[in-house]
């Protein structure tokens, strides 16, 4: 496998849900072994709120441009946002958590989606990058992640839409998994899955 995919409908997380209680839908997608790509998308419960990003950590994260990275012990992790383009980070210190890397719109919106591709290496390890191209601009999301001699290609939707598709090459080109839909909804189990 290449890859693992789950949608979170976290609103319903709020029990009872209150009217101006803010929607949120969370995309992941793990690109196997060591990239996950995260979508947030965030409608704000009343008309004056607006959307933020948290990263919490126990380590203190730096910030260059749209990247923050943070090293524990021999192991780097670094958070690209790629959307909001336009954003205010700063890292914060939280009683009891460590710290937290926040992430404002500088143009607040009711509704908001925030994309961040997050990699994991051994630190020092140049060779182990993930790069990743947003384009063209709007919906859907289309974007392209090239990560351990792998090349992903996604379309995101919004949520509200549909759940996506996928395709993934060799950076020599040889095809891996033809373009496909991710799963939506409760797939059936039984004995085959």
């Amino acid at each position: 496998k290449f890859f693992v995919y789950a949608s979170l409908n976290l609103s319903a997380a709020e029990s009872p849900r209150k009217p101006d209680s803010p929607r949120l839908t969370r995309r992941l997608i793990h690109l196997k072994p060591s990239t996950l790509v995260v979508e947030d998308e965030v409608e704000a419960g009343s008309p004056e709120s607006s959307a933020e990003w948290l990263l919490h950590s126990r380590m203190q994260p730096s910030i260059s441009g749209r990247f923050a990275s943070l090293v524990e012990d021999d192991y780097e992790l670094t958070c690209e946002t790629l959307i909001p383009e336009t954003a205010a980070r700063q890292v914060k210190r939280q009683q009891g958590v460590g710290h937290v890397l926040q992430l404002v719109p500088k143009e607040p919106s009711r509704r908001i989606r925030f994309l961040h591709v997050l990699h994991a290496r051994r630190r020092g390890d140049e060779g182990s990058v993930a790069k990743a191209v947003l384009s063209p601009k709007g919906d859907p999301f289309r974007l392209t992640v090239e990560a351990s001699q792998r090349t992903y290609k996604l379309i995101l939707p919004p949520a509200n839409t549909g759940a996506g598709e996928i395709e993934i090459s060799r950076n020599d080109s040889k095809m891996l998994l033809e373009r496909r839909f991710f799963p939506s909804g409760v797939l059936p189990h039984g004995r085959e899955g």
